[in-house]
């Protein structure tokens, strides 16, 4: 399942990355405030909160996707602003198990997912002999009165591969996917980059209300066409 360098994922993926990464945050104020990214590639998400005067740290278990000065430079380049995003390379249950007791001034106003809790969400952890799951430890990293913000598509793969076909920007993508025993297994590819190939859990909508709703006092759904934005108040 690994990921390319996060330059290849771009060009891959770019159909994907037109929309405004901001609007995770669903108009929750960010400026000054602690902002945690789990799963953040190559930082699209991280840099845009930076820029809008958030505290972010990043986090991402592939480390060719993790950005390294080269790409910062590019930021600055583009938009003029250094980077201050404190990248780390861990899965993110290591790194929420690591992190779930830290003190109360040290915990994140909001955390964030982009387009991958599907990776994680449904795994658990054990500490001290007890079965965590991923939603309580999230919480546990949140200050009270904060977020966890995230999106996910919300219709789930035929059982029967289905191929998409389209061209974009000038190239020519071919995508294919299909969800077998609740895994959903994706294929991307365009003409002259390496196929990428992926599988990930389908996640009923329904499932991440109800879990969710055990560590958070408020829990919403926004549905944009087959993306939904979730944004839970602990």
């Amino acid at each position: 399942m690994k990921y390319p360098n996060n330059w290849i994922y771009e060009r891959l993926y770019r159909r994907y990355l037109q929309r405004d990464p901001l609007e995770l945050f669903q108009e929750l104020p960010i400026y000054g405030k602690r902002v945690l990214d789990l799963c953040c590639g190559g930082g699209r998400l991280a840099f845009a909160a930076d820029k809008e005067g958030a505290n972010v740290w990043a986090v991402d278990e592939e480390y060719d996707m993790i950005p390294n000065q080269h790409d910062i430079d590019y930021v600055y380049d583009q938009t003029g602003h250094i980077p201050d995003v404190r990248f780390e390379c861990d899965t993110i249950k290591n790194f929420l198990a690591k992190n779930s007791l830290i003190e109360d001034e040290d915990k994140f106003d909001i955390v964030c997912c982009q387009q991958g809790i599907n990776y994680w969400f449904n795994e658990t952890v054990s500490i001290m002999d007890f079965d965590i799951t991923m939603s309580a430890l999230v919480s546990r990293v949140i200050k009270d009165g904060g977020a966890f913000v995230f999106n996910t598509f919300n219709q789930r793969p035929s059982d029967i591969p289905t191929t998409k076909i389209y061209n974009f920007d000038g190239v020519e993508y071919v995508e294919i996917s299909y969800c077998i025993n609740g895994v959903v297994h994706h294929v991307q590819t365009a003409k002259n980059i390496p196929p990428h190939v992926t599988k990930f859990d389908w996640i009923e909508p329904e499932s991440f209300s109800r879990e969710l709703s055990y560590w958070f006092s408020s829990v919403e759904e926004t549905r944009i066409e087959n993306t939904s934005l979730w944004k839970c108040i602990k």
